[in-house]
């Protein structure tokens, strides 16, 4: 199983609940990122738009459905709305990994709150009639190794929804480092209706591969086609840089290749290439939430280090439930693509050179440069360093990794690291006697605290006192102190009192808002 970060406290990140942005629709794929992102304000959303097609349809005529399949389901929110939609007639079905209904874990009430709202629950799938699968509001799905899915399905006769990826729909969760892939794209929620009817029924997922398409998706256990054989072509492919952020990590084999995971890796790295990893130190050492050594200490991140890879080994310390939860491998600088999804790169979640996978998952692979122009594969990057600079400090201290802020200067450094517009605004600001308003900072872009270097503002002309730079090109993910500066008539330039202002660039999850730095008057 998964340690550390499965078990729930009450806790709550008011970020989760944010205002989501007005995406235009159809959304293809957008990825949201806990703990950062509106996660939770998302699958209210759409669980409430269902609910609400429903409430306002004329007669019973039309699919008004949601279907999950997730490994666990903790949070009182999410299944109290789960209840209420069905209660105002919406079809509602839940299965779940059929541990997580055990009677050995008493602080999983979900079983116990369906049943007093009068749903039916089935702890076990394979006791139930096929005829009578479908009827079944939460099943217990049981199998060789873990139903590891985390797969929202959500449809009314005019619109069809689905959210994947890292994130379980847990009190946690939205503390957890996490991704939340969003989708309306109909030949995606196609593949993942039919995994889950195949699941349901218990039948064998059939994966495709369609070269052109920017996102694909492969479950495990799959014989035809293998996620780890892809995961495998990808990365013998790149030429450039390859970033992974994995909770749980081993040294994969895939029929497809001679060599281990990590010699591949390490290939790479004598090629030219740039590897770094971030992991989960509970998951790399083998101990849980309270410290306890569960599981033997894995030896793939010292094989990773003598193949001369930097490893940053983390700990999310927000609880004792908490994990960097992330299944993410981030591909190349100039055309980016991305592997997230479900999957743990471990020998039951992909399988290995001779045996099939045994847990139930699903990987995205996604090309970002045919998706939207590397915009998802520049906001991994920028979540990639997020997270190094959250955490990274901890394998630094232990394992004597590089310092982080030297470590990432190395990496958006480099020419061709991708580059975003930030927007500047000065508010609140009276000038005299025909001052100049700049601004100068800490990188090449903003003069490298030269005056003689100051980005000028342009006065806005519809708010008093209010100045604005529209475009300043930044590298994703970098850290910059900058300043506000004044000009007089005789050309002295004087800086504004007090401590550097100081920004790192991560772009916002709607590509139609720039990112935008304040500063205020004097």
């Amino acid at each position: 199983g998964e340690l550390g970060g499965k078990e729930d406290g009450v806790v709550h990140n008011e970020r989760a609940w944010a205002a989501l942005p007005d995406w235009q629709q159809p959304v293809r794929l957008e990825t949201l990122f806990a703990p950062d992102d509106p996660t939770v304000s998302l699958e209210l959303h759409l669980i409430d738009q269902v609910i609400e097609a429903k409430k306002k349809a004329q007669n019973d005529e039309g699919i008004y459905r949601i279907r999950y399949a997730v490994y666990n389901l903790t949070s009182t929110t999410i299944s109290s709305r789960l209840i209420a939609a069905h209660r105002a007639g919406v079809d509602v079905q839940v299965l779940i990994e059929d541990d997580q209904l055990s009677p050995d874990r008493p602080w999983l009430d979900l079983d116990e709150r369906f049943i007093e709202a009068g749903l039916r629950v089935e702890p076990r799938s394979h006791r139930v009639k096929e005829e009578e699968l479908n009827h079944v509001h939460l099943l217990g799905v049981s199998g060789h190794g873990l139903m590891h899915l985390k797969l929202r399905l959500y449809e009314t006769p005019s619109s069809k929804a689905l959210l994947t990826g890292s994130y379980n729909p847990n009190t946690t969760s939205s503390l957890n480092e996490e991704s939340l892939h969003y989708s309306e794209d109909p030949s995606l929620i196609d593949r993942y209706s039919r995994a889950y009817y195949s699941l349901l029924y218990d039948y064998p997922i059939y994966n495709e591969w369609d070269e052109e398409a920017p996102v694909n998706v492969l479950f495990t256990p799959s014989s035809d086609y293998r996620a780890v054989d892809q995961i495998f072509r990808w990365i013998e492919e790149e030429k450039d840089q390859i970033l992974l952020m994995m909770f749980s990590l081993r040294d994969l084999t895939a029929p497809s290749s001679s060599e281990t995971l990590v010699e591949l890796l390490g290939r790479k790295v004598r090629e030219g290439v740039n590897v770094s990893v971030i992991t989960d130190r509970k998951q790399s050492d083998g101990f849980n939430g309270y410290g306890e050594a569960v599981y033997d200490d894995d030896q793939t991140d010292d094989k990773l280090r003598a193949a001369g890879i930097p490893v940053y080994e983390v700990i999310n310390p927000a609880t004792p439930f908490t994990a960097m939860h992330h299944k993410v491998a981030i591909l190349g600088r100039e055309r980016l693509r991305v592997i997230s999804g479900a999957g743990n790169w471990t020998r039951s979640g992909l399988g290995s050179f001779d045996r099939p996978a045994r847990n139930v998952e699903s990987i995205l692979f996604i090309d970002s440069d045919r998706l939207d122009q590397n915009y998802t594969g520049d906001r991994y990057l920028g979540q990639w360093i997020r997270v190094l600079r959250r955490y990274g400090h901890q394998s630094v201290d232990r394992h004597e990794e590089s310092a982080v802020e030297p470590f990432i200067s190395s990496l958006i450094n480099h020419p061709n690291w991708p580059e975003a517009s930030v927007r500047f605004e000065v508010r609140d600001l009276v000038t005299y006697g025909g001052e100049e308003v700049g601004i100068g900072g800490s990188i090449p872009a903003l003069g490298s605290w030269s005056t003689q270097l100051l980005q000028w503002l342009d006065q806005d002309e519809h708010l008093p006192h209010s100045w604005k730079l529209e475009h300043v090109w930044i590298p994703v993910g970098a850290r910059v102190e900058w300043k506000v500066a004044l000009r007089d008539e005789m050309g002295v330039t004087k800086w504004e009192d007090g401590y550097n202002r100081s920004a790192d660039l991560h772009l916002p999850l709607s590509r139609d808002h720039q990112p935008t730095w304040m500063g205020q008057g004097r």
